[in-house]
């Protein structure tokens, strides 16, 4: 029996797809992670603010994004906290919690509510938006469970902004979103633009509010150091909180997603594009370390994953030209110049006479009639090698008892000395890194 469904938002707007009938995704298999439903209610076509298409709303988003998930990361056996989690449509019904514009995981839940204000109520579990975005939360605790508690604000942001790209993934995995998507990949849309009906509930709530209007993907804000930015702010201004930070990052994924998407694309193009973004996200949620600038090292990671999926570099896309386009979001540095890797990840290749061109689609052998410029840091990167046998009596540290000692060009620099390359740089004079340099090398620092 089919039901009806809702592929995005409520309030999705112009050009979104509309209410349709489709048929129920069958409940998770009982040897993977999965839900506890409560009140589940008769299947059926039911109208939106009604129990029943509540009920089969939420449960068919939150089944669609898990779906969505594995057809990238593969079988998911269990949650951080088991096999089975709440999936509560609506938990002021169901336990007398106050109603509010919220929704929310915490390990055990995924729980939405209901909000009513100025004569309308909203319902967060009707958003496919929202409900993927919570389970999102759920699946980055399960492959990552020391960012939940993170101290870092990045970290935690990441959070906000892999449970977005979750949404933005679940979206494109329907063909008529897709369809209607891809003529307006690179203007504001439906789909960039997430959780528009939970942030009307809370623009009627409070109007000046951070979240009182829509995140959107396709943004131009730019990566800032979190303590001097506000700790509040008016709908849509970049303050000194995680779920505001967050559109950084997540404005980078959808700037990766167009930039392989491209011009004109076909159905299949954009299917292959998303997988490809889809799961180099994914390789780097799981691999990047938390650090203050998690957002830097998940982009770092992403681009060494990439190299190892095609260490050739055959596809024909450029992702690193896709970071290095949006390398200023991610924070200081460049994701591109210390990521692991040969001549392509140099950021670009001046022919004489000609536009500036990523060295990713170069040809070794091209390169004599080249000149190449790297920019970035020079630095020195030490070494010490050397032998633990016991442990500190004043922490639980390997005492280390060196046996050899050795220091290498490191940055931009070994860039440089891989490349042949003009390296253009700040000096800093009577530096070690000078030294190492070398008399020949620092007079090409010296002529920047």
């Amino acid at each position: 029996m089919p039901i009806n469904f809702v592929p995005n938002d409520p309030l999705a707007g112009a050009g979104a797809p509309a209410m349709r009938q489709v048929s129920a995704l069958a409940n998770r298999p009982n040897n993977r992670a999965g839900f506890t439903f409560h009140s589940p209610q008769p299947q059926g076509l039911h109208q939106p603010g009604t129990p029943g298409f509540l009920f089969w709303q939420c449960r068919q988003g939150a089944i669609a994004a898990f779906k969505t998930w594995e057809s990238y990361a593969g079988a998911l056996p269990r949650w951080f906290s088991g096999r089975r989690l709440h999936l509560v449509q609506n938990a002021v019904a169901e336990f007398g919690e106050t109603p509010q514009p919220n929704a929310f995981y915490d390990r055990s839940s995924f729980s939405f509510f209901e909000f009513t204000q100025g004569g309308k109520t909203t319902f967060s579990g009707e958003s496919t938006d929202v409900v993927a975005h919570e389970i999102g939360h759920g699946l980055l605790d399960a492959i990552r469970p020391d960012l939940w508690d993170t101290p870092f604000l990045e970290a935690s942001a990441f959070h906000e902004s892999f449970g977005d790209c979750v949404a933005l993934l679940t979206a494109l995995a329907d063909p008529q979103t897709r369809q209607a998507f891809r003529a307006r990949v690179n203007s504001q849309n439906f789909l960039e633009t997430t959780a528009e009906d939970l942030s009307d509930a809370i623009r009627r709530f409070k109007p000046n509010h951070n979240a009182a209007e829509p995140r959107m993907a396709l943004n131009t804000l730019q990566w800032q150091l979190p303590s001097t930015l506000p700790a509040t702010g008016g709908p849509g201004v970049l303050i000194n909180e995680g779920h505001s930070f967050a559109r950084i990052f997540t404005g980078c994924f959808y700037d990766l997603l167009r930039e392989l998407i491209g011009n004109n694309p076909t159905d299949t193009v954009v299917q292959q594009k998303v997988s490809t973004a889809a799961r180099l996200l994914i390789a780097g949620a799981r691999n990047a370390p938390d650090s203050t600038r998690f957002f830097q090292t998940v982009g770092r990671a992403m681009a060494l994953a990439d190299q190892q999926l095609d260490p050739h570099n055959e596809r024909r896309y450029d992702f690193r030209g896709a970071l290095a386009a949006t390398r200023a979001r991610m924070g200081p540095g460049d994701v591109l110049l210390y990521a692991p890797g040969e001549l392509r990840h140099v950021l670009a290749v001046y022919p004489p006479g000609g536009p500036a061109r990523p060295l990713s689609r170069v040809a070794p052998a091209d390169l004599s009639a080249r000149r190449v410029l790297v920019l970035g840091d020079v630095m020195l990167d030490r070494y010490v090698r050397g032998e633990a046998t016991r442990l500190s009596p004043e922490a639980p540290i390997p005492v280390l008892r060196p046996t050899a000692k050795w220091a290498t060009l490191g940055g931009a620099a070994r860039k440089f000395q891989r490349a042949r390359a003009e390296l253009k740089a700040l000096e800093k004079t009577a530096t070690p890194t000078n030294r190492r340099l070398g008399r020949g090398s620092r007079s090409a620092v010296a002529s920047s």
